[in-house]
């Protein structure tokens, strides 16, 4: 479990660990107030900032150096502080952008110091007193609080959390520094660098003490957690993906949201439905592995050929491939879209046959028909989930398939009324229909739209 607030606290001072406890709850309810009205807060500090550099200017010609001094260095400083509270306070995905940018502003002022002292220009120390100030009171503020954050993934305790931030951020810094002071020569470089490394030593101490196991440890379980998410998701997009090899994405989303489905009726699909011609005699001068082989050629390219077009495919019964347009989704270009994958079946077929032919293979041919009105769609029974489709608009359907010919696409009156615009096609006259009676029927020649 996450430590609880004055642990550490309490930790050197064993006695006194419920006033501690208070204490340190009292003060994280000050520090949750002074981060809401940081924007304020920042507001303020510029514009005192900026009064104080006003007023201390008025002095520059006096005998006050130190005050001088102090005051446009203490001016400095509570104008870049303010400009840090605003970039805290500002959106989390531009906190980033303002580190860096005040991290360069800082480097580009030290170069110019820098450039200064060996060109024997003026204002060389002025500018790197700007960077050390730019660089300690406006980034390394924002850098202390997104170093903090970073921290507080691994414990709920906002005082630990920040005192180890802060003394891994004060010695990273005050190192630095020190450094920078012997390039510069400036005095008292060994008083920052030695402090600096205490820091990071006690933060070192401290963090192996008390927090290097429980952060590896949820380390390790956050990257487990992640891991299982991860296999869990593949297993899900593996799960929803046969699904949806079996069910329409629409019927598939009902299903796993309601656990059931609704059947649902449209009032105008086109069907389609194919069979090879002689099948029986075919398949007996086959060997099993050759049949289901061809046919499973045959049918993967209608698969893909109904994909391009839009078209539903419903199932296959033997060697007859069944379809639909204009469903799951009602649309007003089925009867189109249907006759289009129509003639692309055929002129794959007629491709097949020369292939087959080509090799001394007996090939297949098929008889392609369809027919448009309303049916009712939906699944049935509790096992093997398949969506179908019912109605008078399927038997006819199978009927135009029926009484067609080889290497014809046979549609009926109805179909013809809705794509007559769009394709050539030639009217057989009025055909007797088991069950029908006379149907008016045409061979779909071509499109028209096309060269």
């Amino acid at each position: 479990s996450a430590p609880s607030a004055g642990n550490f606290a309490s930790l050197i001072f064993p006695s006194t660990r419920f006033q501690t406890i208070v204490i340190f709850e009292y003060l994280e309810q000050i520090l949750s107030a002074i981060c809401s009205m940081l924007k304020r807060i920042g507001l303020f500090l510029i514009v005192l900032g900026l009064c104080g550099l006003t007023c201390t200017l008025m002095f520059i010609h006096s005998d006050r150096k130190l005050l001088t001094i102090f005051g446009s260095s203490s001016s400095v400083a509570l104008a870049f502080l303010g400009i840090a509270c605003l970039a805290i306070q500002s959106n989390p995905a531009n906190r980033s952008k303002y580190k860096r940018v005040f991290f360069i502003g800082s480097l580009v002022l030290m170069g110019f110091s820098i450039l200064s002292k060996y060109q024997q220009w003026p204002g060389a120390n002025l500018e790197g007193v700007l960077a050390i100030f730019f660089y300690c009171f406006a980034y390394a503020p924002l850098e202390l609080y997104l170093k903090n954050a970073k921290w507080r993934q691994y414990s709920t305790n906002t005082w630990e959390m920040l005192l180890l931030s802060s003394l891994d951020f004060l010695g990273v810094n005050l190192i630095l520094i020190g450094l920078l002071t012997r390039v510069l020569h400036w005095p008292g470089q060994y008083y920052l660098i030695y402090p600096g490394c205490v820091l990071l030593l006690a933060r070192l101490i401290l963090w192996n003490l008390r927090f290097k196991k429980e952060v590896i440890l949820r380390k390790l379980s956050e990257d487990k957690i992640k891991t299982q998410y991860q296999e869990i998701e593949r297993e899900k997009q593996i799960s929803d993906n046969l699904l949806l090899n079996i069910l329409p994405a629409e019927v598939a989303e009902e299903l796993k949201s309601k656990g059931h489905t609704e059947a649902k009726l449209f009032d105008e699909v086109t069907v389609l439905f194919t069979d090879f011609e002689d099948f029986t005699h075919h398949s007996e001068q086959m060997t099993a592995k050759e049949l289901v082989a061809e046919i499973n050629t045959c049918f993967s390219a209608f698969d893909q050929i109904m994909e391009t077009f839009g078209v539903e495919k419903i199932k296959t019964i033997g060697d007859s491939y069944m379809c639909a347009g204009g469903l799951p989704v009602a649309n007003n270009t089925h009867a189109v879209d249907v006759v289009n994958a129509g003639l692309a079946i055929q002129q794959f077929i007629l491709n097949r046959m020369e292939q087959q032919a080509a090799i001394g293979i007996q090939p297949f041919q098929i008889r392609i028909g369809f027919h448009t009105g309303p049916v009712v769609a939906g699944i049935v029974g509790i096992k093997k989930f398949a969506y179908d489709i019912w109605g008078d608009t399927v038997n006819t359907a199978s009927r135009m398939e029926s009484n067609g010919q080889a290497g014809k696409v046979n549609i009926s009156g109805t179909t013809y009324q809705l794509v007559k615009d769009h394709f050539a096609a030639s009217h057989r006259g009025k055909i007797q229909v088991k069950g029908k009676g006379e149907l008016d029927m045409y061979f779909v020649e071509r499109n028209l739209r096309q060269a």
